[in-house]
């Protein structure tokens, strides 16, 4: 063996990992950079990868709108009471720090998880006394995590659930015909592209330990809507990527039609037998879904779990799997993955488990690593 071939190896792979770095992208694991280079497919989460992560609220639905009204835009951000006070419930279940607090209230900045980060400069906006709610004593019991899709926090006599509408929708205390109704405007607003958040409340006089299995027959009060506009860079990214073979997937948790709605951002056609969710995915054994997967475009309403399985299943295929992660729960399957790739704004357990860590949380950013991937194999 030539002497000189493992120093001249490690250079290669040094010089490529410091010009990836000059992109944005951290190499954690010096092999990973050729890796990049032989990527075949890349499962891509949505929010701050595909999108902005500038989730604005737009809108703010009561239940008597949903039980009453098809979907329609909003005309206007000035609330009424009613949709104030469901801004409210939403403050008491949130977790976010003011950076400025002796600043005015309209100035303050936070840090936190975006959507949440979006509510409280939403209810500085219209008003609503932020410092006097953000003090009270409010327990958060249950964090908000991508398995149950829901957070429960509790402000003296009851509890506010805040999480995803359509399980909330099938916790709550509605009647079928209610139940349809409000699941249709769902359906509708997803497919305009709008993020939803819902929530709602429970008598906490009754329920002495909470426990997931006792979050039922809640009052649902009504929607957040939020926006979350596509990156300009990002079709032209996904472009790129498939000009070089390599397939680009959309793995994400939120609803089916928001998904859609980001991949015809991207000049996407997707058929409806080009997407499954993660109900879909309970049903089928592995050989089901071995056979199904080579044409999917888009996962939708996907746990940890499901993501997992889902990419081993495509190492199956014989594919190189690269996967975008954020939460703690993610961290199984960036570390089993080929290239396990991290988002900069996500978790450190996420980013320990990753090869590749996102520092501007950008789709372009794997876009340029694959490329430079490829000039080391090469």
């Amino acid at each position: 063996v030539p002497e000189a071939l493992p120093i001249a190896l490690t250079i290669i792979l040094s010089v490529g990992a410091e010009r990836i770095a000059s992109k944005k992208g951290i190499i954690r694991k010096l092999a990973a950079a050729e890796t990049l280079g032989s990527a075949t497919l890349i499962m891509t989460d949505k929010t701050g990868t595909l999108t902005k992560a500038d989730m604005r609220l737009v809108g703010v639905y009561t239940f008597d709108i949903l039980n009453g009204e098809k979907y329609s835009e909003m005309a206007s951000n000035h609330f009424s009471i009613e949709q104030k006070n469901i801004i409210k419930l939403a403050l008491n279940n949130i977790d976010v720090i003011v950076q400025n607090r002796d600043n005015d209230e309209k100035e303050w900045k936070f840090t936190g998880r975006p959507f949440e980060v979006n509510i409280a400069k939403a209810a500085a906006l219209q008003g609503i006394p932020l410092k006097e709610i953000l003090m009270e004593e409010n327990s958060l019991y249950l964090p908000f995590n991508s398995t149950n899709k829901f957070s429960v926090s509790k402000n003296r006599d009851k509890y506010i659930i805040m999480g995803a509408p359509d399980i909330l929708l099938k916790r709550s205390n509605v009647d079928k015909d209610t139940y349809l109704k409000v699941l249709s405007w769902i359906q509708d607003a997803s497919t305009n592209g709008k993020r939803l958040v819902a929530v709602g409340t429970l008598d906490s006089k009754n329920i002495k330990k909470i426990d997931i299995d006792l979050i039922q027959d809640i009052a649902f009060e009504g929607i957040l809507s939020f926006f979350d506009p596509v990156r300009e860079e990002v079709p032209a990214a996904v472009k790129n990527i498939e000009s070089h073979g390599v397939r680009v997937v959309i793995i994400t948790g939120d609803l089916k039609g928001t998904a859609i709605s980001v991949a015809k951002s991207l000049g996407w056609g997707v058929a409806d037998d080009e997407i499954l969710t993660g109900e879909d995915i309970n049903t089928m054994n592995d050989d089901q879904l071995l056979a199904t997967i080579r044409k999917i475009k888009i996962f939708a309403r996907v746990t940890p779990e499901d993501k997992l399985r889902i990419g081993n299943l495509y190492r199956v295929l014989g594919e190189v799997v690269a996967m975008t992660g954020d939460g703690v729960n993610d961290a199984p399957a960036l570390k089993s993955m080929d290239i396990g790739i991290s988002l900069g704004s996500g978790s450190d357990v996420a980013q320990s488990a990753a090869d590749l860590v996102l520092l501007d949380d950008n789709f372009q950013t794997i876009s340029m690593a694959i490329d430079e991937g490829r000039r080391i194999l090469a």
